[in-house]
């Protein structure tokens, strides 16, 4: 089994906030996981297209 991870921000031991916000968060995660809808897409036609 693989799989992937993400860093979507980091928060340092001697601060108590991270270093983007939540809302800029959202925002890195949604462009990933439309990045790895789109990988996943080719891929599937990809194997598709070799049966």
């Amino acid at each position: 089994m693989t799989g992937i991870k993400y860093k979507l921000a980091h928060k340092r031991a001697e601060q108590e906030n991270w270093n983007i916000t939540e809302n800029t968060q959202k925002k890195l995660l949604i462009r990933i996981l439309e990045g790895l809808a789109v990988q996943l897409k080719g891929e599937m036609n990809e194997n598709t297209s070799k049966k």
